[in-house]
């Protein structure tokens, strides 16, 4: 069940515009972009399992030069495949918002959840609980509520590959190259390529930019793929 949570729960947790307010005087620029985040997962036995898609609007100013304010809004979320997981639908509604402040290395530092959040999952929980039963359920719902009481945990599962940290990294990557990175510009003007180093041969990571607009980004470590892709500027 612990890998279920991982996966799943992971691709669920979407919120936004709870952050501290900013005066003008410290906003120095601005993006309001929207993507899709695509997580292709394998089984054991390395045969195509579910297929977790989220798409998102992404809105970001800059507090002060090097701490910036992320709000995302996940629009729509979509589960395809084998696995009947109609109970994470319930949990995915209660967290549609979320906003953090991220240094100039693509790392929270401060994360403000809805006022209403804890409540709404106390009435998600008691739903489940009247549709499944069992102690795998039971432990499932015991790790989303520590993740949702700790501020830390909280912090940690939204800086994990799963939610928001393979964007947060390109971002930081394109403003802010890490020595561990080796950059490639392609021939055609405007389109730069990022190619991090990984830990292994096995693990694959590349970003995209178009225009210094994260365009595509991929990463693949053991059975899960991860993609972003850009769909457009919202007015």
């Amino acid at each position: 069940m612990k890998t279920i949570l991982t996966i799943f729960i992971s691709l669920v947790f979407c919120f936004s515009s709870f952050a501290q307010d900013i005066t003008e005087k410290t906003v120095k620029d601005s993006f309001a972009l929207s993507y899709t985040f695509t997580s292709n997962v394998k089984n054991e036995h390395k045969m195509q399992d579910n297929t977790y898609l989220r798409k998102v609007e992404i809105y970001r100013t800059n507090v002060t030069e090097k701490i910036m304010k992320y709000d995302f809004l996940c629009m729509k979320f979509e589960i395809k495949g084998p696995n009947d997981v109609m109970y994470i639908k319930k949990v995915a509604y209660i967290f549609d918002e979320i906003s953090f402040l991220v240094d100039d290395n693509g790392k929270i530092i401060d994360i403000i959840k809805p006022a209403n959040m804890d409540e709404r999952w106390i009435k998600a929980k008691e739903e489940i609980l009247l549709d499944f039963t069992g102690k795998a359920i039971t432990n499932f719902l015991k790790q989303v509520d520590e993740v949702i009481e700790d501020k830390e945990k909280l912090m940690a599962f939204f800086q994990s590959d799963n939610m928001y940290g393979l964007f947060l990294k390109g971002m930081s990557e394109i403003e802010n190259p890490s020595e561990s990175s080796k950059i490639k510009i392609s021939e055609k003007v405007g389109v730069k390529i990022i190619t991090p180093k990984t830990e292994s041969k096995e693990e694959t990571e590349q970003y995209t930019f178009k225009d210094n607009i994260l365009n595509y980004a991929i990463k693949t470590v053991g059975n899960i793929k991860y993609e972003i892709n850009f769909l457009k500027q919202i007015n």
